[in-house]
């Protein structure tokens, strides 16, 4: 009885001492699918359509810029490429715009760290994650050998500007 009792208790301990393989795999895949998708929406800060095109309402310092730009007759064209070059162009003269952009390229990166350092459980809980993890899920079922090699890791993605 004392050996069957061993035998049980030792089965459990290994058992819980390995990692899912498969599931470490479709949490790598959200990870990656997810960190892409926070990221894209920094693009969107870029739009310069909001307040040259619909009038929208000014919500910081990039907004006034464009609607500035679109008072001193520059065309919605012209607008457009200046904030694309914001990017890109090494110049200091639209400083505080390119520190707008700055504060939120670091908010939005410390978001995906904090996020990243959640439990699967707590990351679960976020609507957009648990959509990723479930699509992940899904591919790793058409194949499950080739999505376990490929996702051993994630690849994740962060806000590049500057």
């Amino acid at each position: 009885m004392k050996k069957i009792f061993l035998l049980i208790t030792i089965t459990l301990l290994l058992t819980g001492c390995f990692k899912d393989k498969s599931e470490e795999a479709i949490k790598n895949c959200a990870d990656t699918v997810w960190s892409i998708a926070i990221t894209d929406e920094f693009e969107k800060e870029f739009i310069v359509g909001w307040v040259y095109s619909w009038d929208q309402k000014t919500e910081n310092i990039f907004d006034e810029s464009v609607l500035a730009l679109k008072q001193g007759g520059f065309t919605y064209e012209e607008t457009r490429q200046w904030a694309q070059e914001l990017k890109t162009k090494e110049t200091d003269v639209n400083e505080e715009v390119i520190n707008h952009f700055i504060e939120i390229r670091n908010k939005i990166n410390k978001s995906i760290d904090d996020h990243l350092k959640l439990s699967l459980t707590d990351r679960l809980q976020n609507e957009d994650y648990e959509k990723s993890f479930r699509s992940c899920e899904q591919v790793r079922k058409k194949a499950s050998k080739t999505f376990d090699a490929k996702w051993q890791k994630p690849k994740i993605k962060k806000v590049e500007f500057r």
